[in-house]
């Protein structure tokens, strides 16, 4: 999915989590993870959006 387009899913859900996976490593992609991280801070979605590096392990706030 563009990078757009998860914006407005995003914002269509409310989504409270952002978390980027699967934005590296496959040569069909298109955009990675910096331009994904991009687009949703200037979405307005930032403070939603988790940093996360390939195979870190994060902790999800429920």
């Amino acid at each position: 999915m563009p990078k757009e387009d998860s914006v407005k899913v995003a914002k269509m859900l409310s989504a409270r989590q952002i978390i980027p996976a699967h934005t590296e490593g496959w040569a069909h992609f298109k955009e990675g993870y910096q331009e994904f991280r991009t687009a949703f801070y200037d979405g307005g979605l930032g403070q939603a959006f988790i940093d996360a590096a390939f195979g870190e392990r994060i902790v999800l706030r429920i």
